[in-house]
């Protein structure tokens, strides 16, 4: 559910987006699991969501390894990476986040819902989502809405995505438009388990703290010789914080360069996890990242200047992650 940096060359404004964090308090199930921070070493490097130990039948997933804190139901909408975590997350017990307004991930709130509407909500989607296929294209265009469904249904997940199915389209207006020749209507299993996850939608909550962070390094060197650019305006570069673990020494700086990274769904070597027990030291190194012209700020360890990006991460994001990507490899191969 977090921004990217856009195409190559974008803004470093765009590294600022994912950092608006605020003190309010989150449900139990979200809180718990804090750990003693322990010593500091070095970062530990964030897994790319991959295929492997992922398999799939029907639209059916089981995975080699999950986190045990996954959530029960996920809807994500207008799904543009693996790493997006969604716009409405929910867990058994009811602890749940999700984003008021679509494309604002700054803007998670969180909030307790009834356990046993969870539990409704989740049988009621896995069973309009069983026996349907996992991915379809009702728009036979390039850029279009897309809506992807999770949800827990026994030792698997059942899963959904529909590229060119927005909310608009399952929730009919007053005075419905003629539909373009070149979209389908949207199935109507999903549309209807579109709609119970729109149902149960909070409409209240209180701004989310990330339980966890994950950490992405970047280098902007100069351009090769003859070759020119807008060079970008940097405060004053801050010493990598004593609280926080550091790159290890084996991160080459030249495997992070801005202009070249790698794409979402690609191995990235420069992406680390901060994890539940190392969130407030993030959140504070967050809010000295920028200076009182509101500049990206280098940190520098090791005499080598990083620009740093923080994307909040919820328990269990990683599995949400693995089974998205098991959906994406599929995606991939579909006409």
């Amino acid at each position: 559910m977090y921004g990217r940096l856009g195409p190559p060359g974008a803004s470093l404004a765009a590294l600022a987006l994912c950092c608006a964090c605020t003190r309010a308090a989150a449900p139990a199930r979200i809180a718990q699991n804090a750990f003693a921070a322990g010593a500091v070493g070095d970062l530990v490097r964030q897994p790319s969501p991959g295929a492997e130990g992922c398999h799939l039948d029907g639209n059916y997933v089981t995975l080699d390894h999950e986190d045990a804190d996954a959530p029960a139901v996920v809807l994500i909408e207008n799904y543009v990476g693996a790493d997006w975590g969604g716009r409405f997350v929910a867990w058994a017990d009811g602890a749940a986040l999700f984003d008021p307004v679509v494309d604002a991930p700054t803007d998670t709130r969180t909030t307790t819902l009834a356990p046993a509407g969870v539990e409704r909500l989740r049988a009621a989607v896995a069973a309009q989502l069983l026996g349907h296929e996992p991915y379809l294209r009702t728009a036979r265009i390039d850029h279009a809405p897309e809506t992807t469904l999770i949800v827990r249904d026994g030792a698997g997940w059942r899963v959904a995505r529909v590229f060119g199915v927005g909310r608009q389209d399952v929730l009919a207006p007053p005075a419905p438009a003629p539909r373009p020749s070149w979209l389908d209507p949207p199935p109507a299993w999903f549309a209807a388990a579109f709609r119970l996850a729109l149902r149960a939608f909070p409409k209240h909550g209180r701004t989310y703290v990330p339980y966890a962070y994950r950490l992405e390094l970047f280098t902007d060197p100069p351009p090769p010789p003859g070759v020119h650019g807008f060079p970008q305006d940097y405060g004053a570069p801050m010493a990598w914080p004593g609280e926080l673990p550091a790159p290890p020494p084996s991160q080459d700086p030249r495997q992070c360069d801005l202009t070249t990274q790698a794409t979402e769904l690609e191995a990235v070597p420069c992406r680390y996890r901060v994890d539940h027990g190392r969130a407030p030291a993030a959140r504070r190194l967050i809010a000295a990242m920028h200076d009182d012209r509101g500049r990206l700020r280098p940190v520098v360890h090791a005499s080598q200047p990083w620009l740093l990006k923080f994307d909040a991460r919820y328990p269990g994001q990683d599995t949400i992650s693995h089974i998205a990507r098991c959906i994406e490899d599929l995606a991939s191969r579909s006409p």
